[in-house]
């Protein structure tokens, strides 16, 4: 008998350059090395949908199993990824979702619905009748959506004074809110739902003269611990990166050894255990909630 071929699995995060995606990297890497995968991981070096969709046009004639995509838009590469289905190619997407029809599965970091819900009861806690609070809004809103929605149900409504949306990105939450802290003297609370806007947000907090404003949200702890250490975070919700990556590669060895059956709710991903498969999307897990000392 002949050896089994190795699965051959291409995975694209959205920025090859970030520190983010070399840890959710390390994570794909070790489940490659568990399934016997063939792991081609590249990318843009920044968030470039264009050349997102150009490369993985290139990969459609290169004999892939699988296909592992985390969209920086997801209206500009689900074309290409729609493409790749139609070539019989399982596309996963993983991290920011595609749209829905292009992939056959949403690895998410988080359950939006609860990190909503958590962080809006932290806005209530501690924020007081006559604060206000600057968002910085998810690039795709789910988050957003339900922390508002959570919010109404405050009594008092807590007022939201400044809020940028489609905000994913370290420099541009950074100038939001330097000049938000600079001229909006009543802002004590900032809110980031994305992991890569909070530093920036607390790095502006970090330069203003304005010791009295918090930030809270979505963090990661190698980039936010700093600012846990020091206070000015008093909460951060994260996850584990590198888990990420190594639940993704289980989940796009399954769907290329057509191992998961269409009506499945569960599916086994290595040490992680069993992972709740909810219509088309696997949560990594719990979110973990940090709170500074």
């Amino acid at each position: 008998m002949g050896e089994t071929r190795h699965l051959r699995i291409a995975m694209m995060p959205r920025s090859k350059s970030a520190p983010y995606s070399a840890w959710c990297r390390e994570g794909a890497q070790e489940a490659a090395r568990e399934l016997e995968v063939d792991l081609v991981w590249d990318g843009p070096d920044e968030p470039n949908p264009a050349a997102q969709a150009g490369m993985v046009q290139n990969w459609l004639d290169g004999g892939f199993d699988a296909l592992v995509v985390a969209a920086s838009d997801p209206h500009r590469v689900s074309p290409v990824l729609r493409r790749a289905q139609a070539h019989g190619i399982p596309v996963v997407a993983w991290d920011s979702d595609a749209e829905p029809d292009a992939r056959s599965i949403c690895v998410a970091p988080v359950a939006v619905d609860e990190a909503g819900r958590i962080l809006a009861d932290e806005v209530a806690n501690l924020v007081d009748d006559h604060g206000e609070v600057a968002v910085l809004a998810d690039r795709y809103g789910g988050i957003f959506e339900a922390f508002w929605t959570r919010l109404l149900e405050q009594d008092p409504v807590v007022k939201l004074s400044a809020i940028l949306f489609d905000v994913d990105d370290g420099r541009r939450a950074f100038g939001f809110i330097r000049g938000v802290v600079s001229t909006c003297p009543s802002i004590g609370l900032v809110v980031a739902l994305s992991p890569f806007s909070l530093p920036g947000a607390a790095r502006a907090v970090s330069l203003s003269a304005r010791s009295n404003v918090r930030v809270i949200g979505l963090g990661l702890p190698p980039s936010g611990s700093r600012y846990l250490a020091d206070g000015m975070v008093p909460v951060m919700l994260h996850w584990n990166p590198q888990d990420l990556g190594y639940l993704t590669v289980h989940v796009a060895a399954l769907l290329a050894r057509r191992a998961l059956a269409p009506n499945a709710v569960s599916l086994r991903a290595g040490r992680l255990g069993m992972r709740d498969l909810c219509g088309s999307e696997v949560v990594l897990g719990q979110l973990a909630v940090t709170r500074s000392r």
